[in-house]
């Protein structure tokens, strides 16, 4: 699906250097900008979309664009997705670059036909880490703390996360409702 055309595309979203594994599929328009899938990808993980971000598609950059932005950036919000991905390709997603937080998205199928006018969430496992909880090992490190009670910080971090945090729940409801909100 090249040149705008319409239809959508599936993708499988992987957080990488995470165990357990956590992971979404979701169906997106492919006349999404990169800048709505950004916000497809903050509403299906949980973030809340404080800090920059970039993908990276073979071999260009796209991101949001300020003074700051390096010069082989080019604009997200000028792209749609079906001019810069096909089927079966994989790129990139980096959010949060102090955290360094990275999913691997992989390009499950296309189709060309008219469908899904909005984006939408059809599986997943695990919850999302909290956002500025330091990357993928403060991320192990705040498990590893709420898993134990006895632990000095455990008090602090528990309220900081939440009484309902649980890291190995997915509510498939919950995420579309997240999406519901960013359409």
């Amino acid at each position: 699906m090249a040149d705008g055309e319409s239809g959508a595309f599936a993708l499988k979203l992987t957080l990488l250097d995470m165990q357990p594994v956590i992971w979404r599929r979701v169906v997106v328009p492919g006349s999404s900008t990169l800048a709505q899938l950004h916000h497809v990808l903050q509403a299906v993980v949980g973030w809340e979309d404080r800090h920059l971000y970039e993908f990276e598609i073979a071999d260009r950059w796209f991101g949001p664009i300020d003074e700051d932005a390096y010069d082989e950036l080019e604009d997200a919000t000028d792209v749609e997705l079906g001019d810069v991905i096909t089927p079966d390709d994989h790129f990139f997603y980096e959010y949060d670059f102090g955290d360094g937080w990275r999913l691997e998205i992989e390009v499950e199928s296309s189709t060309s036909e008219p469908g899904a006018a909005q984006a939408a969430c059809t599986d997943g496992e695990r919850a999302g880490p909290p956002e500025d909880c330091g990357g993928p090992d403060g991320y192990a490190e705040l498990i590893e703390t709420l898993a134990d009670p006895g632990r000095p910080e455990y008090e602090e971090l528990r309220s900081w996360v939440g009484e309902g945090f649980n890291p190995a729940a997915f509510s498939l409801d919950k995420v579309n409702a997240a999406l519901d909100r960013v359409r």
